[in-house]
């Protein structure tokens, strides 16, 4: 016979237990991919350092295009440099050093007391040099469309943050709309994280549309399923410039893998109790 009035030490043992290997379980499934444009300089992929979330000495992939309006990167690293089988495909060029966001140019939020929201996902020395990143866009139209990609993303749930917006007036007047598509992507939301004023964002079901130029930006977090390995994801931006600066990829990390781990552990406790 045994007893499952279990004594308090025990208890708090049992319960710190349970609470780090939560927190161990959901550190080792998720991870985040950072990308952030360089301006126009020639194609390349690098990885540099960055801080993401308050956090310096991220690592970050920059991404830079010369005259290319597609170059696809090399495998992209996550924020501890583990190397993935994710690629981005740029879609536009990067812009030259006007466009790029600085403390000079960028607005302050429109949400009460917010400040600049933005500073706190993407630092400021989001890559080496290059204040805020660069942007990618429409190459030689104010009022163009591209489609940025995504590719080789595995089966699970993920969200994506996007730091749309520019330094310069190039594209003045013209708003730009932004969504996510592509064939095994599904049950797409988005939220609006943070956006200055001049921006005039708006959300409408998962599209966010804004004006992105002369120091006006938008921060916003798509949720998306991907339903089979080796899909790509679309980043679709119509009409204006478009201004892609910065994206942070990551995915969730599924209920069920905590569940069956602490779910073992409880069974383990209580064998031993037992015993």
């Amino acid at each position: 016979m045994y007893s499952i009035d279990y004594p308090l030490h025990i208890m708090k043992k049992t319960l710190f237990i349970l609470t780090a290997m939560t927190a161990a379980t959901v550190a080792a499934e998720a991870s985040t991919v950072l990308i952030s444009f360089g301006i126009n300089s020639g194609n390349g992929t690098a990885i540099v350092e960055g801080t993401y979330r308050g956090e310096a000495g991220q690592k970050v992939n920059k991404v830079s295009t010369g005259s290319s309006n597609s170059y696809t990167s090399g495998a992209l690293a996550t924020t501890d440099g583990e190397t993935t089988a994710i690629t981005v495909t740029t879609g536009g060029v990067c812009c030259g050093p006007g466009g790029v966001l600085t403390d000079a140019t960028a607005n302050g939020s429109a949400l009460a007391g917010h400040g600049n929201k933005f500073y706190d996902v993407f630092g400021q020395d989001m890559s080496l040099g290059n204040p805020m990143g660069g942007v990618v866009n429409t190459a030689g139209s104010a009022n163009g469309n591209f489609t940025m990609s995504l590719n080789n993303l595995s089966a699970g749930t993920y969200t994506l943050t996007m730091l749309v917006g520019r330094g310069n007036d190039y594209g003045t007047g013209n708003t730009s709309s932004f969504s996510l598509s592509g064939d095994g992507i599904a049950n797409i939301s988005a939220i609006l994280d943070d956006y200055s004023t001049g921006s005039g964002a708006t959300l409408n079901g998962s599209t966010v549309t804004a004006n992105t130029h002369t120091g006006d930006w938008v921060l916003m977090t798509y949720t998306f399923d991907v339903t089979a390995d080796n899909t790509r994801l679309d980043i679709l931006s119509q009409g204006g410039s478009g201004s892609i600066n910065t994206l942070a990829l990551t995915s969730v990390p599924e209920p069920a893998t905590a569940s069956l781990g602490l779910l073992g552990l409880s069974a383990l406790l209580l064998r031993r109790r037992r015993n």
